[in-house]
């Protein structure tokens, strides 16, 4: 399965978006936590932005079910690394294991690098 490189593109920005949204949520939970001492208001705009939680919880199983796909049609890789890789973007641990499998399988073309 080869895609271009603007959809790989595309595609790239979509599999690194839970992963840093993971990452600004644990910014907002330590910086609302240590403001709570202060007694001052806590007003963080990141925060506050329920639509793009909803975004990032309806993109990850969707990118789930491309990266499903995409790992069984490509060719080359042995039954027991599809299970291994399978298992790891269906655990809970998939916004850290996609961008990972991103880089290793879609981003790089598989001629180029010297395997």
């Amino acid at each position: 399965m080869r895609l271009s490189r603007p959809l790989k593109v595309i595609v790239g920005v979509a599999t690194l978006w839970p992963a840093l949204w993971l990452m600004a949520e644990a910014v907002c939970m330590v910086t609302g936590l240590s403001n709570v001492h202060e007694g001052g208001p806590v007003e963080i705009a990141v925060c506050d932005a329920i639509w793009t939680m909803r975004w990032s919880m309806i993109l990850v199983p969707l990118l789930a079910i491309f990266y499903l796909v995409y790992l069984f049609r490509m060719p080359g890789t042995t039954g027991a690394a599809k299970g291994l890789w399978a298992a790891a973007i269906l655990v809970g641990c998939a916004p850290l294991f996609m961008p990972l499998f991103f880089y290793l399988h879609v981003w790089r073309d598989p001629g180029s690098s010297g395997r």
